[in-house]
């Protein structure tokens, strides 16, 4: 098995537009600031562990069940998007994802 880690001389970081806006979707705290978003995913980023490699030479990163994908740009950890926790991810797979793969397979419905 092959280790990935994100290696920074010079830990910084940054937060998409589009991570602040998901956080806020997914959670339904459309009443959170954008700074409040903010520091939430800054705080996944930074004491979170890489789980996994995502396309595109990002990984994805997690803290406390919460998840982003980040990539490493020059010597800046960019959060790209948040994936959600784990009880809104485990949703999506249920409500949307098998059910779109069983029509095509032609198995059983979650």
């Amino acid at each position: 098995m092959t280790c990935v880690a994100l290696e920074v001389t010079e830990k910084r970081y940054a937060v998409t537009n589009h991570a602040i806006k998901q956080y806020k979707e997914k959670f339904r705290k459309y009443d959170l600031t954008d700074n409040e978003a903010l520091k939430a995913l800054l705080m996944i980023a930074k004491r979170g562990s890489v789980v996994t490699t995502r396309p595109g030479d990002c990984w994805e990163i997690r803290y406390n069940g919460m998840s982003v994908v980040a990539t490493l740009d020059n010597d800046t950890i960019l959060v790209i998007t948040f994936l959600g926790d784990k009880n809104y991810r485990h949703w999506v797979r249920k409500t949307e994802i098998y059910p779109r793969y069983m029509r095509y397979k032609g198995g059983r419905g979650a």
